[in-house]
């Protein structure tokens, strides 16, 4: 609990500084400015941000609850919540986001979920995750690919480099879906290497432990082939999940006086945003993610209306959805 509350308050002093390094290096941002434009906003399209953001939990939360029953498991909505809360605060406050899926894996396991299960269950919903990312990214190259022309030479290939990284990941993930042996001998050379470095004492037991959960694991794979109908559902409920972050921004822009003509390259602007900024490790995503923005909408409106519009859509779709997460 040290460590998470020490890496909370490292994350929470990064995103400070990140919005201070963003509205000081903005001389035409006026936080009063930003306050008028908040109290001036569309409330109706403040609501359905909103809306989208809780989604993102939501729908998470859906397609573990999907795969799970997959296994003959019948966890409720709630419990799914629980799950997608868990893995997005802990993620947001730890290094590489290295805390989300044990954390969530720990509410799992208290549900009576066994080890084979709850880790094939992320892993295959991880892979959900990243094909939606790399759907929704293909999309957007394919109907607005003329939207890139607004980043810069040096965003143009974060983005790129990020689709391909994405692809990449997907066929990592599905390679250890179809091959435990994969997971063991990566597992066998990481006790090695603990055993070495005085961590592990006993590297034997490790690995019988280790051979036994790939052996369940294995058994997991099994009982998931042919259930397309259960991995169909775990997809579209991470697709939507994506779709639901992706709109905060829309709705933002459209809160704040924007045109409904533009809404398409907006739209497509947080695609690529979110291609060039999630293969990148949290904390230093988040700054990422905010110059990214405003280096997208920089051709499209003036420097303050990005400013206002960035830190509007930025506080809805990731500082509040940390906080309501981690108050979940």
């Amino acid at each position: 609990m040290k460590k998470n509350w020490i890496w909370m308050l490292i994350s929470v002093g990064i995103a400070a500084l990140t919005i201070w390094a963003l509205t000081s290096g903005n001389d035409n941002f006026s936080f009063l400015d930003f306050i008028r434009t908040i109290r001036n906003a569309f409330p109706v399209w403040i609501f359905l941000g909103f809306a989208c953001m809780l989604g993102f939990i939501f729908f998470e939360g859906r397609a573990i609850v999907e795969i799970l029953k997959g296994f003959g498991f019948e966890p409720n909505v709630l419990q799914g919540c629980f799950y997608s809360s868990a893995d997005t605060f802990f993620s947001a406050i730890t290094p590489s986001a290295t805390g989300g899926q044990p954390a969530c894996g720990l509410f799992m396991m208290r549900d009576g979920h066994s080890g084979a299960v709850i880790t094939f269950t992320l892993i295959l919903n991880l892979m959900m995750y990243t094909g939606s990312i790399v759907t929704v990214g293909l999309l957007s190259f394919i109907i607005k690919p003329s939207v890139l022309g607004y980043f810069t030479v040096f965003s143009r290939v974060l983005i790129i480099v990020g689709f391909l990284v994405m692809i990449g990941l997907l066929f990592i993930y599905l390679l250890l879906l179809r091959k435990g042996s994969v997971i063991r001998r990566i597992g066998y050379a990481a006790i090695g290497l603990l055993h070495r470095i005085k961590l592990v004492k006993d590297p034997d037991k490790y690995r019988d432990r280790l051979a036994h959960t790939v052996s369940e694991y294995q058994e997991c794979s099994w009982k998931m082939r042919g259930q397309w109908k259960m991995l169909a559902k775990a997809f579209g409920f991470n697709l939507l999940q994506r779709l639901s972050h992706v709109t905060v921004t829309l709705m933002a822009f459209l809160a704040t006086g924007g045109a409904l003509r533009d809404s398409l390259k907006i739209w497509v602007t947080q695609v690529y945003v979110t291609l060039g900024s999630t293969y990148i490790p949290i904390p230093g995503a988040m700054g990422i993610s905010d110059l990214l923005l405003l280096d997208g909408f920089g051709d499209m409106m003036s420097e303050s209306a990005a400013a206002n519009l960035e830190l509007l859509s930025r506080s809805m779709s990731f500082y509040v959805c940390v906080f309501v997460c981690g108050i979940t």
